[in-house]
């Protein structure tokens, strides 16, 4: 499956959502620890969710990838900024 820009922002939409519920259940001591499971999770859901479409990373335009880029640090920017706040 070719996945063009429209697809991505539907994907990138959806594990936004996921990652900020999977954070929300989550107990971190700081904000190194809280990146470290984002990364973590944020390629893993990714990767699954490409996989179910027939792709992967590897076969995304590059215009595609650095819109992920984009999207990673704006959420984590906006997970930073809530977490931080509660502290």
């Amino acid at each position: 499956m070719i996945i063009d820009e429209e697809l991505m922002t539907e994907i990138l939409d959806k594990l936004d959502d996921s990652t900020d519920k999977s954070v929300a259940q989550q107990k971190f001591k700081d904000w190194a620890e809280m990146q470290s499971y984002l990364d973590a999770q944020y390629e893993s859901r990714l990767g699954s969710i490409l996989k179910a479409k027939s792709s992967s990373i590897e076969r995304l335009t590059p215009e595609i990838k650095a819109k992920i880029k984009i999207r990673k640090q704006r959420l984590f920017g906006h997970l930073k900024q809530a977490f931080e706040k509660k502290e």
